[in-house]
């Protein structure tokens, strides 16, 4: 399975694919809205905190199959670096037991996608009053 990682400046996302003969499909996605201070945070930051976010919910993966980050960051030696910030560190030792293996993406199948939720997840977290005329059983939004 595959991993890929997406930014934006009020969210971190993640798009975990598995890749059948060629053909990657979707197996679930993680998106995360940053608070002001992690709105701050460093790019590399953000890559770890979302890599950390998705390995918390999405834990019962990591655990039984073998998931390939593709990025085009050095995170594999920063999550591997013992000397490394003490929030980073704190993440990291959760990130490191998983097995997680890091690969530089040679392609962007997947990329388009996780970079897809993290533009539709920026701007500010959604409020009860934006789901107004929303039919919550059915799925679909009442006014056209």
């Amino acid at each position: 399975m595959f991993l890929y990682l997406a930014l934006s400046d009020a969210a971190v996302s993640a798009v975990l694919v598995q890749d059948d003969e060629g053909v990657q499909n979707l197996v679930y996605y993680v998106s995360k809205y940053l608070i002001d201070a992690q709105t701050r945070y460093t790019r590399i930051d953000k890559l770890i905190f979302a890599l950390f976010v998705t390995t918390r919910k999405l834990k019962h993966y990591f655990q039984f199959f073998l998931i390939v980050v593709l990025i085009e960051y050095p995170l594999k030696i920063i999550v591997e670096n013992p000397e490394a910030t003490r929030r980073i560190a704190r993440r990291v030792t959760e990130i490191r037991p998983l097995g997680v293996t890091f690969k530089p993406r040679t392609t962007i199948k997947g990329q388009v996608l996780a970079d897809f939720i993290a533009k539709f997840t920026s701007g500010s977290p959604p409020q009860s009053n934006l789901l107004k005329g929303w039919n919550t059983e059915r799925g679909w939004h009442i006014k056209w």
